[in-house]
């Protein structure tokens, strides 16, 4: 799957959604950029992480420019989580 773009409504998440749960026979790469691009960047990276628990084999992360802190400064990541969170 490509980018998230932090949009839990995003069309491709539930594509990977609907084609299965991660297995041996269907794995997922997620390619960067799942935060500072909407309002639920927090839960994007809460059910991710929650997969990857689960799906430690079939389920693989790479960061992208997004999952840097200059960019989470810059385009609201800090933000969000300092709002949510109360940090």
């Amino acid at each position: 799957c490509s980018s998230i773009a932090a949009s839990l409504n995003a069309p491709f998440f539930f594509f990977c959604l609907q084609n299965g749960l991660p297995s041996e026979q269907n794995r997922y790469v997620f390619n960067g950029d799942f935060v500072d691009r909407g309002k639920n960047s927090m839960e994007i990276l809460i059910i991710l992480f929650a997969f990857l628990l689960i799906y430690p084999n079939d389920l693989h992360l790479n960061r992208g420019n997004h999952e840097d802190y200059i960019m989470n400064l810059r385009y609201g990541f800090t933000k969000e989580v300092s709002k949510k969170y109360k940090v």
